[in-house]
């Protein structure tokens, strides 16, 4: 997916914007828990949120 996303001449998709800023906030969230309470913390979970995100944002093209 990385690759299409970032393919040259791949038009942004209806709310890229808003995909990008969740993101951005859930790898900031990781980072800060990561610091806080080490890699067995919420942060475990990143990748499960990145997926719900990802499915949620996909079923709305």
């Amino acid at each position: 997916m990385t690759a299409a996303l970032a393919a040259p001449g791949a038009a942004p998709t209806s709310g890229s914007r808003e995909l990008a800023d969740r993101l951005v906030l859930i790898m900031e969230g990781v980072h800060a828990s990561v610091a806080a309470l080490g890699a067995d913390g919420p942060a475990r979970h990143a990748h499960d949120l990145v997926r719900i995100l990802l499915d949620s944002h996909r079923g709305r093209g």
